[in-house]
């Protein structure tokens, strides 16, 4: 009997939901659609580290606009303390799924430096200088001024879909000054741009030494290399009177 009112669509059975990809559990609920138009569920366990997900399995093409690029980024950071000690970087997200792992690199930012001292990804170049912010003694590098990105990190955990757009008009928190820090060379190190700038040849010289007398026993051996690698470019760019540049 056709009452005029429009028809709802059919309830889906629990037993053609799709399994959660991180844990495996069916007890999954519909949590709206991606901008392609495909259904996105969302996991029951509060245990289990995937947020929303399709029923595509890991590794299956995904639609255009599937895949936000703010939960990457998110699924990465939450396991990024202890990437530092395990020295494997994104190994989180290829158990979730490979995929999201191609596509998180793929979105990164690269930077490369002259004198071959780095050529790499933004977010590994900023793990590094954190790591050499703990070895000399500063405080947290995510605590100083111009690190403090909380406000940003609680906006991506509260809206994982959220675009970079709405990132970009959140205001940072200020961090720990870096006046009592002045005088260390390295500060001109760990307070650069990451994505562009320069070091002049006295600067190269100073930088160099005081990353020559760190002490590095105990981080992963990647940290350990790329200073080596910092240490000689900067090195090789005092000795030859240039400067070091990066973009």
């Amino acid at each position: 009997m056709n009452t005029g009112k429009p028809q709802s669509a059919p309830r889906r059975d629990k037993g053609d939901r799709p399994p959660c990809p991180g844990c495996g559990s069916t007890d999954v609920k519909a949590n709206g659609r991606t901008r392609g138009g495909v259904q996105r569920w969302r996991c029951k366990n509060t245990n289990c580290d995937v947020n929303t997900f399709t029923g595509n399995p890991p590794g299956a093409p995904r639609s255009e606009g599937e895949v936000s690029p703010a939960a990457i980024r998110m699924r990465r950071y939450r396991k990024n303390k202890s990437s530092l000690k395990t020295g494997h970087r994104n190994e989180h997200v290829a158990k979730i799924c490979p995929s999201k792992k191609q596509q998180s690199e793929e979105l990164e930012m690269g930077v490369t430096f002259t004198h071959g001292c780095w050529d790499g990804r933004c977010t590994d170049f900023n793990d590094w200088r954190r790591a050499i912010a703990s070895a000399a003694s500063y405080p947290p590098l995510d605590e100083m001024d111009g690190f403090n990105n909380k406000p940003m990190q609680m906006a991506m955990l509260q809206n994982p879909d959220i675009t970079l757009g709405e990132l970009a008009d959140i205001t940072p928190s200020s961090g720990n000054s870096w006046e009592p820090y002045r005088g260390n060379p390295l500060t001109l190190l760990l307070t650069a741009s990451d994505s562009a700038g320069r070091f002049e040849p006295e600067e190269c010289g100073a930088i160099a030494l005081a990353l020559s007398e760190l002490s590095m026993d105990g981080q992963p051996a990647w940290i350990q290399q790329t200073t080596k690698q910092f240490i000689t470019g900067f090195e090789k760019a005092h000795e030859m009177e240039e400067e070091v540049t990066y973009s």
